[in-house]
């Protein structure tokens, strides 16, 4: 009883839109880190995610109720990167300890379920260590108008790439891939109307979003499989991303205020 409640408790902490929020969280309210990075990682990793379980084809176990190939592990990968990248950012040792035993706990949980085989869980985690290490190594550094065409990009790259293995893309992969662009072209806009530049690269990568997008588009239309759908359908992601910068940018203005 008392391992089915714990296990019930960490699905609910493990499902990829709690984590979302929490992720969300810090990088509304946090002054010290910046944790933008997080979003864009933890959204380009549901789009990588199913390029590399058709590049390997491992099986899911028979007691897993989705369809599909197991490896590497969406959840896990998703988690990974939520915990990882917070014990590499905050260095207080307690953190740190309760991001690695949130994840291995979290781990532990998909294999009880049923819904990954262990060695589905143990071997993801590395590609989130990679995927965090070369956004910190490369890409971090970078300008914000920079970054966000470097994500949007290689998110495009994956997408063509698995509608043309595949014939269809999944639905998850536009919500993570509209999130990226809104999230993106807000943070940009709002970056520079706190320091007052101006809109011109704003606009540039407007329009380099856009021409992606159209892209996608010419390619998806006529498809049998309604992707110009599933397109349309998700754009309420692209406002939430948007949404983001644009409230991070309201909350921290209005505490300026009260100061």
């Amino acid at each position: 009883m008392i391992i089915e409640q714990l296990s019930n408790l960490l699905s609910y902490i493990g499902n990829p839109y709690f984590i979302s929020v929490l992720a969300i969280i810090l990088f509304v309210f946090s002054k010290k880190y910046d944790s933008s990075g997080l979003i864009y990682l933890l959204f380009f990793t549901m789009i990588y995610n199913v390029l590399l379980k058709y590049a390997f084809k491992f099986p899911l176990p028979e007691s897993c109720p989705a369809k599909g190939y197991g490896f590497p592990s969406g959840h896990m990968n998703f988690n990974s990167v939520f915990f990882l990248w917070i014990f590499s950012t905050y260095k207080k040792p307690i953190i740190r300890i309760f991001s690695l035993l949130s994840l291995a706990a979290i781990g532990w949980n998909i294999v009880y379920k049923g819904f990954h085989y262990a060695r589905d869980v143990l071997l993801t985690p590395p590609f989130a260590c990679l995927c965090i290490f070369i956004y910190r190594k490369f890409i971090e550094d970078k300008d914000i108008s920079r970054i966000f065409l470097t994500i949007n990009l290689f998110s495009a790259v994956i997408i063509l790439g698995l509608y043309f293995i595949n014939g269809f893309v999944h639905w998850h992969i536009f919500m993570a891939y509209y999130i990226i662009i809104g999230f993106g072209l807000s943070r940009i806009f709002f970056e520079e109307l706190k320091q007052k530049i101006g809109f011109s690269s704003t606009i540039s990568q407007t329009i380099k979003s856009i021409c992606i997008l159209l892209g996608i588009l010419i390619i998806c239309v006529g498809n049998e499989t309604k992707i110009l759908y599933h397109i349309l359908e998700q754009a309420k992601w692209f406002f939430l991303g948007i949404f983001l910068p644009a409230f991070k940018y309201l909350f921290h203005i209005s505490q300026k205020d009260k100061i």
